[in-house]
């Protein structure tokens, strides 16, 4: 039997219609596969973005911060097994409190006794009698006679006076306020063979 021509065309486009209704329904299908793939990545996507979360306003401070309690809630479906320890505090520091009453007590100074001072007043020069005078000198302002020895240096070329000394600023001080006094100059130096309150003074021209 001879097919006529439009029974072949008729079935030529059933046939057209069944491979479009084919590929139609696959297209659908891979959209709906492809759907879901996307929907379970966004699901995976916000499970990370609850356990990490970055800050955007510190972004330029570099600082990355954990949500330790939204990892916490997310854990157990996880398997995982997550506990927050208690944060280590550190020991606060030491202070030393000073009580008011010595905070607001002052060092009284010992003022310097000179009747207590030893002087050896020695005349380096060849003008006889001028450690005596000196001598007179600090008696007058209240050095004790006793205290004061008086002799000649080992030669006679000494120039201006020097006083030899191992005592404090005060207890030096006595001593040169007498020569002040008399508008004379002196220079010193430090003798640690001398004890506090012992002093040679050497007169030289």
């Amino acid at each position: 039997m001879e097919l006529s021509l439009g029974k072949i065309k008729s079935i030529f486009k059933k046939e057209k219609q069944q491979d479009i209704l084919y590929v139609l329904a696959t297209v659908l299908i891979i959209g709906v596969i492809a759907g879901l793939f996307i929907w379970s990545i966004s699901i995976v996507f916000k499970a990370v973005d609850a356990a990490f979360f970055v800050n955007q306003k510190d972004i330029n401070e570099d600082i990355l911060k954990f949500d330790f309690e939204g990892f916490k809630k997310i854990a157990p479906r996880l398997n995982i097994n997550f506990e927050l320890e208690p944060a280590v505090q550190e020991p606060a520091p030491l202070t030393a409190t000073i009580p008011e009453e010595v905070a607001t007590t002052t060092v009284q100074e010992i003022p310097v006794d000179i009747s207590l001072i030893n002087l050896e007043i020695l005349n380096g020069t060849a003008t006889k009698g001028l450690a005596t005078d000196w001598k007179e000198k600090f008696a007058a302002v209240g050095f004790k006679a006793e205290n004061i020895k008086t002799g000649n240096a080992d030669n006679k070329n000494y120039s201006g006076i020097a006083i030899y000394h191992n005592a404090a600023e005060k207890a030096l001080a006595k001593i040169t306020d007498v020569f002040s006094q008399n508008s004379i100059s002196t220079k010193t130096e430090i003798d640690l063979k001398l004890d506090g309150i012992s002093f040679i003074i050497i007169i030289g021209k």
